[in-house]
């Protein structure tokens, strides 16, 4: 079983503790009716994906449906102004990521939710590092590599990120400033589209988390230049971390969290 799944498992099997439900919907008769689970970003972005694994274990220990509810959009403001906004019985849980609690406080002036004040959380979902991707088409085949024939074309290239503010796109905020790179940004409405651009060849890079990325790398999509954790993963011990690849101390991890309203 893969560290994703397990995490996956892990979490469904504590959300599904009665402890950890919001007091008022612990009774005999809960859940008693479909559980709508919100994720702010489209299908088949990683959150999404991972929300679908919680949902389908979900329903077998509850014993109710557990519904992925997609309401992407505005770096997930959508989707948490929405739950803020649902009646507090339980039968609301947010998918959340560091992106909607902890970067959109930082990026914006005024939000209309306190990550804070407005949620309950239930449980780390996951914390994971990103893979630094590049398009097939690009001669380049490692780190160091991507690092020299970006400085050698300034202002020339671009890299693809699921939305501005993502995880993804600090990273390569992240790497530029550590690596001294000029390169353009282009934040799309998901991480699919920027994947699929990124096959293309629209957008030379990309930083994305492995279950989006990892089965394009194995069809031979994409490339896998390193990855943003300090160590190398188990999955695929082959890639070398981008701190190895001459960016020392380089990390960025994506986590994600669910929460009841």
């Amino acid at each position: 079983m893969s560290t994703h799944r397990r995490l996956f498992v892990r979490a469904a099997a504590v959300l599904a503790a009665g402890p950890l439900l919001p007091a008022h919907a612990q009774d005999a008769t809960y859940p008693n009716r479909p559980i709508r689970l919100v994720v702010g970003f489209p299908a088949g972005q990683s959150l999404d994906i991972g929300a679908r694994a919680i949902a389908i274990r979900l329903t077998t220990e509850l014993g109710q449906s557990v519904i992925v509810d997609n309401k992407p959009g505005a770096t997930g403001i959508i989707a948490h102004e929405f739950v803020k906004a649902a009646v507090p019985d339980g039968y609301t849980l947010l998918m959340a990521s560091g992106a909607t609690l902890a970067i959109n406080p930082g990026l914006y002036r005024k939000l209309p939710y306190d990550p804070i004040k407005d949620y309950t959380p239930i449980v780390l979902v996951n914390s994971s590092p990103m893979y630094l991707v590049t398009s097939p088409s690009v001669p380049v085949q490692n780190v160091q590599e991507m690092l020299a024939y970006v400085r050698a074309r300034p202002g020339q290239l671009a890299y693809a990120s699921g939305g501005s503010g993502l995880t993804q796109h600090i990273a390569m905020e992240m790497l530029k400033k550590d690596a001294a790179l000029d390169i353009l940004h282009v934040p799309y409405k998901g991480s699919p589209a920027a994947v699929t651009d990124l096959i293309a060849g629209r957008v030379q890079f990309a930083f994305d988390s492995a279950p989006s990325i990892l089965p394009h790398a194995d069809s031979g999509r994409v490339r896998l230049l390193g990855i943003s954790s300090l160590t190398r993963s188990s999955r695929r011990p082959d890639v070398m971390t981008i701190a190895e690849q001459g960016v020392p101390g380089f990390q960025a991890l994506t986590w994600a969290a669910g929460e009841p309203l």
